[in-house]
């Protein structure tokens, strides 16, 4: 078990290890996994996938909250990745922007500082 363990913090640690690496195709593709993962198929890949979504999103959140966007207190991290994702979904003419850059627009038009 703790093999197992170790070996999902090593590839999450790879997946999401270089946030400027993070491409638009693929920040949709870990999106995509954490929404399935949340929905019900639970697979290895979408848990993994998943995790380094969340992971991303949140680290964002993490460096630029009340900078870029003003996120409430009460709202979670899973609402995040979702109001993510369901933003990046809406404007799929983003894909060949930075990852990271999906992120903060999304949540800047979510979470706008007043």
């Amino acid at each position: 078990m703790l093999k197992y363990l170790l070996g999902l913090v090593v590839i999450i640690a790879a997946n999401s290890s270089h946030a400027y690496m993070i491409t638009g195709e693929r920040l949709l593709n870990l999106g995509t996994a954490f929404r399935d993962e949340a929905t019900g198929n639970q697979s290895i890949e979408n848990q993994i996938n998943g995790s380094a979504y969340m992971g991303y999103v949140n680290g964002i959140v993490d460096s630029f909250d009340g900078k870029l966007f003003c996120i409430p207190v009460a709202v979670t991290a899973s609402t995040l990745a979702s109001d993510t994702l369901n933003y990046y979904e809406k404007n799929l003419g983003m894909i060949n922007k930075k990852g990271s850059e999906i992120v903060i627009l999304a949540l800047r038009n979510k979470y706008p500082c007043h």
